[in-house]
């Protein structure tokens, strides 16, 4: 009932009128003063430091700035209940959150908040979009001091090089922005990118524009740069630990605003109001397909977190963080002890997609929105796995044609193994399947896009008929070898039966006068 009275203010439309350097140096400031402030008054216990390789979100549960989130604070601290928070609610708010903020600094900040809106809005003080910025600006602050607040980390150790594109595409044009986050970061580049909005990046473009943000994790994933855009976008603690965990199977969630009573929109923060998180292994030959005679099948592994909005302001984005997943992250690689895969992440599907989105006259993915750029990335991770299949029809064949006597126990052993990577491969498609079926049926996207995932659907249904087949060809090769192997010894033995035999006369007699007698005089 509570939640059903926080309505939206037509006066809360925020505006942006602040840089990213002075948005950054004005919150950090603020946070500072108020740390310092915290550990004077003795209000706040020593904080010590993090290492950011061991830090979760699970962890980290102040950061966890949902929409769900947001309005329970904000229910909390509006003691009054007249749908705005005070100077005097702020302070005492903030404090509990382990923020010392005085009435005269919670009074700066919502004249700061007062800034970006028009002359129009109450005096009284912070509706929940505001708030919502407020404590965004406060939780991104936290991730660019790392001597204060509740969250303390070294800046220069367990960091990760993070390249990160950026493309701000329609029909008529495409615009790209590089940026080279986490170890050795650009100030310049982190601070346009988590504190400015999609107008300070790419500067000229319209806001009709969709926007792919694509974060290349494959040297090592930087975790201050993940949960800073955890932040800036307002994923969900759960998907960002699923991000971190490196054994996340192909899934699909769907998060977004449950309540409903509040639309988080214009509020200059690139909330996901409404997304999907899916997370999917990318799967690749890693062997020649064309060499002869065909070579041991190997495959390259990877994985890609996707969060693709498809409600509220922001449902123009899509963002992409692409990890390396070698065969030690799988059952496969416990199974054989060791990691024999390769150790190069193919990164071709991105290449590609990246040449394709520049490409002029524009494809289709330019055309639509984002939902056909998540159909494009799925048809293509598809697309990646088919040729395993052939690959390994190809070597199960040549096995095939080859007389069974000439079977090496190395290939035994493989032939052992093609079973478990079969299974293995299995367990990749399958899921992959559930997800697309989970977007069709969900019925968020158009017709046309779901005419497209359906295709998809019957592709991955052709692949798992595909292993199928080919666990059922290596089952009919290791059957013809141990058949071949059980003639083999039953003919050995009826040779030595026949050699036995012959000799047994012979044994007979020898053994019979080889005898010692003896006679009655007892010669």
């Amino acid at each position: 009932s509570d939640a059903a009275e926080l309505k939206v203010l037509p006066s809360a439309r925020l505006s942006f009128d602040y840089q990213p350097e002075d948005e950054c140096n004005f919150w950090c400031s603020c946070l500072t003063s108020y740390f310092l402030k915290s550990c004077t008054s003795g209000s706040l216990a020593k904080v010590e430091a993090q290492k950011l390789d061991e830090t979760t979100m699970a962890s980290l549960q102040t950061y966890d700035i949902t929409a769900g989130r947001v309005q329970h604070l904000f229910k909390k601290l509006d003691k009054d209940k007249n749908n705005l928070i005070s100077v005097e609610e702020l302070a005492e708010g903030l404090t509990a959150l382990d923020l010392a903020v005085g009435l005269e600094d919670a009074g700066t900040l919502i004249t700061r908040m007062k800034g970006r809106r028009h002359l129009t809005s109450s005096t009284e003080g912070i509706a929940v979009q505001e708030f919502d910025v407020l404590l965004t600006r406060l939780r991104q602050a936290e991730l660019f001091t790392p001597t204060a607040g509740v969250f303390q980390f070294s800046s220069r150790h367990g960091r990760s090089e993070c390249s990160v594109a950026i493309y701000d595409y329609s029909a008529q044009l495409c615009h790209r922005s590089n940026l080279q986050l986490g170890k050795d970061e650009a100030a310049k580049d982190a601070i346009g990118f988590f504190w400015g909005s999609r107008r300070h990046v790419s500067a000229g473009l319209s806001h009709d524009n969709n926007r792919w943000v694509h974060i290349d994790g494959t040297a090592g994933l930087d975790r201050l740069t993940l949960f800073r855009i955890a932040v800036k976008y307002h994923l969900h603690p759960l998907a960002i630990d699923d991000v971190i965990d490196n054994r996340t199977p192909t899934k699909i969630d769907r998060f977004g605003e449950t309540q409903g009573d509040v639309e988080f929109t214009n509020t200059g923060n690139e909330r996901f109001s409404e997304y999907y998180f899916i997370s999917a292994d990318i799967l690749s030959l890693a062997s020649s397909c064309t060499a002869q005679p065909p070579p041991r099948v190997r495959i390259k592994r990877s994985n890609v977190s996707i969060f693709v909005a498809m409600g509220g302001a922001q449902a123009d984005t899509i963002l992409t963080i692409h990890q390396d997943r070698p065969d030690k992250s799988s059952w496969l690689g416990l199974w054989r002890g060791d990691d024999i895969g390769s150790s190069n992440v193919d990164t071709d599907l991105w290449e590609m997609l990246s040449s394709d989105m520049e490409e002029n006259p524009p494809r289709r993915m330019r055309e639509h929105g984002v939902e056909y750029f998540l159909y494009e990335i799925l048809d293509r991770i598809v697309e990646k796995m088919r040729p395993i299949a052939e690959a390994y029809a190809k070597r199960l064949g040549h096995m095939h044609q080859q007389p069974l006597y000439t079977y090496s126990q190395e290939w035994l052993d493989e032939l052992d193994e093609v079973q478990i990577e079969l299974v293995d491969l299995a367990r990749s498609i399958k899921p992959m399947g559930q997800v697309v079926r989970r977007i069709i049926h969900d019925g968020l996207t158009t017709p046309m896009v779901k005419l497209y995932l359906e295709d998809i659907e019957d592709a991955l249904e052709l692949m798992l008929g595909d292993v199928s087949q080919l666990r059922e060809m290596g089952k009919t090769l290791e059957e013809a070898h141990e058949s071949f192997r059980d003639k083999r010894m039953n003919n050995t033995l009826f040779v030595l039966s026949i050699i036995s035999a012959v000799f047994l006369p012979a044994q007979f007699f020898t053994g019979l006068y080889g005898m010692n007698f003896v006679a009655s005089d007892g010669s």
